[in-house]
């Protein structure tokens, strides 16, 4: 999943020639002893440590716009709350905007990030802090060595369906007969 980066519409935006813009990533990425770019083609994605740099990057500027804003008189001088809450890929986004929505109607505004990947990711920066809460559509696993509180949100049903003959041949011993059935 990398992140496309055109230099040319970060220079339109920030007022800077595309070669100003490309010197200081380069110098950024020596200073750090970090590639934080590779090439996807014709474009450039982050890698890993360039995405964590963006979302430090994107808190900073975020907390500089904030500043100005508040400094203007366009907001309250109390600073919003913030929730960072990891969503495993495989959670229907309708669920996790579900069980997220009590959110919206809490007296003080909250500012809520959301980041989707693998659960055993997100589960990684819970660990380390990185986020608050991880929504998942399984529990922990029983060997995590990080101490961590999986709750129950909700549950769902679900359906299987096939074809008579494959039915008949898989009902014997449900759910457990599924194990490396064909499913397509």
């Amino acid at each position: 999943m990398g992140i496309p980066i055109a230099h040319a519409k970060a220079g339109e935006k920030l007022s800077l020639a595309q070669p100003t813009i490309s010197g200081q990533l380069r110098a950024l990425e020596e200073a750090s002893d970090q590639k934080l770019f590779v090439r996807s083609g014709r474009r450039l994605a982050l890698t890993e440590t360039g995405r964590l740099v963006y979302s430090y990057a994107d808190e900073i500027f975020g907390i500089g716009k904030e500043l100005q804003e508040t400094l203007k008189g366009k907001r309250s001088t109390r600073r919003r709350a913030r929730l960072m809450v990891g969503v495993a890929d495989s959670l229907p986004k309708l669920v996790a905007s579900s069980l997220l929505a009590p959110i919206w109607t809490l007296d003080e505004p909250m500012q809520v990030i959301c980041r989707e990947g693998a659960p055993d990711r997100l589960l990684a920066d819970l660990a380390i802090h990185e986020l608050d809460a991880v929504l998942t559509d399984a529990p922990l696993p029983a060997i995590s060595r990080v101490r961590l509180f999986s709750h129950l949100l909700g549950e769902s049903s679900i359906g299987l369906f096939g074809v008579s003959r494959l039915a008949a041949r898989y009902r014997r011993g449900f759910p457990r007969s599924l194990d490396g059935a064909p499913v397509g």
